[in-house]
């Protein structure tokens, strides 16, 4: 296999790779929220929010089509895992100026 070929394979792993994370955003279970239940609902809105918005650039970037290698949508799934893995509803208040 030459450098190429190996490119391409690697270039074709890290496209499944990113199909499989915009489904883990769009359809995937996010951790129960954690806090006082005043906390929760204000977090709760907030994520959903976030969630909105993050969703509608995943559309945005399958819309326009081309390849997702060379879109935002690596940085915009990496983003996106880094603030759905909190739980505690603090993080989602204290952050929620910095989410999008």
């Amino acid at each position: 296999m030459n450098d190429m070929d190996e490119q391409e394979v690697k270039d074709q792993k890290r496209r499944q790779q990113i199909a499989v994370y915009v489904e883990q955003v769009k359809n995937g279970s996010h951790p129960a929220l954690t806090g006082s239940q005043k906390q929760i609902d204000w977090a709760t809105k907030i994520r959903t929010s976030y969630l909105e918005w993050a969703i509608a650039q995943i559309n945005f970037y399958e819309r326009a089509g081309g390849d997702p290698i060379t879109t935002g949508l690596p940085t915009l799934l990496h983003n996106a895992f880094v603030h759905l893995r909190h739980a505690e509803a603090s993080y989602w208040i204290n952050n929620r100026s910095d989410l999008k």
